[in-house]
């Protein structure tokens, strides 16, 4: 299984501000969505997708509040 150019590039350049484990979470991902040879920008997390609103821009919620939207 192989990565895109486009995806390889956005790997290389993206920050990590969750360190090693955000890199690992982003390619588990990927590789879980990814039926074929090549991992696509489609594949990423959507929040992680070239083009998309950066993370730091995305409004954080505490637990509390994720837990009580979920519930």
């Amino acid at each position: 299984m192989g990565v895109s150019e486009e995806v390889m590039a956005w790997l290389m350049e993206y920050d990590y501000p969750g360190n090693v484990r955000e890199l690992e979470n982003i390619i588990e991902h990927a590789f879980a969505l990814c039926n074929g040879d090549l991992v696509e920008c489609r594949h990423l997390p959507p929040e992680h997708r070239p083009g998309n609103t950066p993370a730091e821009d995305v409004p954080a919620f505490s637990l509390k509040a994720m837990e009580e939207a979920l519930i």
